[in-house]
């Protein structure tokens, strides 16, 4: 109880300044120094998202196996691929031949491709890594997805997993503001760790104080921001934050 009070306070004041970022955290287990402004976007091979893609001068694009045919049929030209390419189109060959950074490996091993990729990617050190095509496909692949992500979660680098539909990543114990994003009218709060202990909800419609919330309990999910800034902390665990709408989304950023 101590430790964790005198931590929260220190950081309740530290974000006196900063409430209008999209997303800042306090907690201990993230660095607020920005090493670079690389965004590295990796396309899996799961379900072709239907919406467009954003892509920036910064942005660095990694196709995992046919993901790459999702890239290349929307005129993005991915620096590095990884994958075996059993399950490419015949039409995307030549550029799997022909591009120099690509990671191959056979069908059968203990990583998925997807774990490959963002174990790289991670190395690399960017301010963000967005995952995409790795929802609305094969669950087993979507929840190993999620734990990938999770196994990850106290590295600097900020992950999102998206679709048309969702955004989700996770928060350590600490303090956050949340911008509202006028794109998901939804938010859920899932305890990703056993427990999620003393997690406080502040600038939404369903607020909570100092609640202890279990694994598996859906008392968090579908709240929506009642301000344009919202604030979560918790002392203990580790939330899977969850945006979500009804309608799809034209484009993925």
């Amino acid at each position: 109880g101590i430790f964790y009070s005198v931590i929260f306070m220190k950081n309740r004041q530290f974000f006196v300044g900063f409430c209008f970022f999209s997303m800042v955290s306090c907690h201990q287990g993230k660095s607020n120094q920005v090493v670079s402004d690389l965004k590295i976007k990796i396309m899996a091979g799961g379900r072709n998202p239907e919406a467009k893609l954003e892509n920036t001068v910064n942005d660095y694009w990694i196709g995992v196996d046919r993901g790459v045919g999702y890239l290349l049929d929307r005129g993005i030209a991915p620096q590095r691929i990884f994958g075996d390419f059993d399950s490419i189109d015949a039409k995307h060959h030549t550029f799997v031949q022909s591009v120099q950074q690509k990671e191959v490996y056979a069908t059968q091993k203990d990583e998925t491709d997807l774990e490959l990729a963002l174990d790289w990617a991670i190395r690399q050190d960017p301010k963000e890594i967005h995952i995409y095509g790795a929802t609305g496909h094969r669950l087993d692949h979507e929840l190993a997805t999620l734990d990938l992500l999770y196994d990850l979660v106290m590295h600097t680098t900020q992950i999102f997993i998206k679709d048309e539909q969702n955004e989700m990543f996770f928060l350590l114990a600490g303090c956050h503001k949340l911008a509202r994003d006028e794109r998901f009218r939804y938010i859920s709060f899932l305890p990703y760790s056993e427990m999620v202990e003393a997690l406080t909800l502040e600038g939404f419609q369903y607020p909570l104080q100092q609640r202890h919330i279990k694994k598996g309990r859906s008392l968090t999910v579908s709240n929506e921001f009642c301000k344009n800034v919202g604030t979560i902390s918790f002392q203990k665990g580790i939330l899977l934050v969850i945006k979500s709408t009804d309608s799809k989304l034209d484009v993925l950023l």
